[in-house]
């Protein structure tokens, strides 16, 4: 599904308003006059609103970054679910993906966008443990575990929401690095840290080229500011084909496609090995030429004595995804995305974020039926832990979701169900 950018309405009071379209938000011939109505809004208390959503509903929030300067366009908190599907502002509600799973505080909707606490500082001078991953140190009014903190793999995932890279609707075109840096930039600028402020500011991402290309530039401006705070590092990019980048070579080197402005990647003693373990099932379909994302943490940058900019890698997280950038958590999966799309269908993938198996949510939401959001089970295992985790899945849906759910037992070789129409 594309990410959308609608016109907005700012109402000033007093039965005074004016509308703006996306072209007038976004060109550049546009951008002081643009930057002038977003000044006056912020400093008149004037509401805005999305065009995408009903009248008074999909409301937004003009911001001012101070260290910047400048004025832009946030969500306003708690209004996600709000705004269409395709819309640049939409969020799905906690409770239909992964982010249920957090203690209060991880993550919280603000004024300025999504703030949220990691457990990997980006601060230099605070300590590196891969042990403090994976705590949970709260449970909910059920019981059930929540997490004290974002890994880095969560906070990829969250990046890919909210970029809109894990909904699809038809005539979206094929995904790649191009746009895709934009909007990975956007959705950045909107999550904040705790204390390190966006996330956008210790973010490179993919770009095509070399560094003397815009993206390359930025990313490059990005790492020489790193050094200068003496600052970590956070980059995104697809891992390069297993023919360019075997297992033998990424435990020496970490190779990545399109990483214009990177520096060298180099893992630091053991962690490639321990990658491996943790990311088996993604790493086996990577060497069948499936795509991997890699979100990777770096200490700071520093220039080696032939010259070169280099930093040692810290931690990796692993994300597989389709053709079209759909993270996919198996072949059955891929199988079941590819075939959504084949037949023009409005889909969500659910992201897990840091959830247990405690928390129930399908691997797909279908969105273009009239009953609104139906459950897309795929079912992959026979073991007897996992037949008890379907068993309990087919009483939380059929409890919950009585106009019915879609389900495919891949495991035991039987043919794909239509799609409920």
């Amino acid at each position: 599904m594309s990410s959308k950018g609608y016109s907005v309405t700012v109402d000033y009071g007093k039965g005074q308003s004016k509308s703006y379209s996306a072209a007038f938000q976004t060109e550049e011939r546009f951008a002081n006059s643009w930057a002038s109505v977003l000044k006056t809004a912020h400093t008149s208390g004037a509401k805005v609103f999305c065009s995408c959503s009903a009248p008074g509903t999909g409301r937004l929030a003009v911001r001012h970054r101070s260290v910047t300067s400048t004025y832009y366009i946030a969500r306003y908190p708690n209004t996600g679910a709000q705004h269409q599907l395709n819309c640049q502002y939409y969020s799905q509600d906690a409770d239909k993906s992964g982010l249920g799973s957090y203690s209060l505080g991880v993550v919280d909707e603000t004024a300025d966008g999504l703030q949220i606490k990691l457990k990997l500082s980006l601060n230099r001078r605070e300590s590196f443990n891969h042990a403090a991953d994976g705590q949970i140190h709260s449970v909910n009014a059920q019981g059930k575990p929540l997490q004290s903190a974002m890994t880095l793999g969560g906070l990829l995932q969250l990046l890919w929401s909210e970029a809109g890279f894990n909904r699809w609707e038809p005539g979206v075109g094929k995904r790649w690095i191009g746009p895709g840096h934009g909007r990975l930039l956007r959705a950045s600028n909107r999550i904040l840290t705790k204390s390190n402020g966006p996330i956008s500011d210790s973010l490179i991402i993919a770009a095509v080229g070399n560094e003397t290309a815009p993206e390359g530039k930025a990313n490059l401006a990005k790492v020489d500011s790193a050094i200068a705070a003496n600052r970590r590092l956070i980059a995104v990019a697809q891992l390069a084909d297993y023919a360019c980048a075997d297992d033998a070579r990424l435990s020496k080197k970490l190779i990545l496609q399109d990483s214009a402005g990177f520096p060298h990647l180099y893992p630091t003693s053991g962690l490639w090995n321990r990658i491996s373990a943790s990311y088996s099932d993604e790493l086996a379909a990577w060497r069948n030429k499936a795509d991997l994302i890699a979100i990777v943490q770096m200490d700071r940058p520093y220039l080696s004595t032939n010259g070169n900019l280099c930093a040692e890698v810290l931690d990796i997280s692993l994300m597989r995804v389709s053709k079209q950038w759909i993270p996919v958590a198996s072949a059955y999966e891929a199988t079941i995305e590819d075939l959504l799309r084949a037949q023009n269908r409005k889909f969500i993938k659910p992201m897990r974020f840091d959830s247990t198996t405690e928390l129930v949510f399908p691997d797909f939401w279908l969105t273009d039926i009239a009953t609104g959001y139906m459950p897309m089970e795929v079912f992959g295992m026979n073991t007897p832990a996992y037949a008890t985790r379907k068993l309990e899945k087919t009483n939380y849906y059929n409890k919950n979701f009585p106009n019915g759910w879609w389900s495919w037992d891949a495991y035991q070789g039987l043919a794909i169900p239509p799609f409920p129409v």
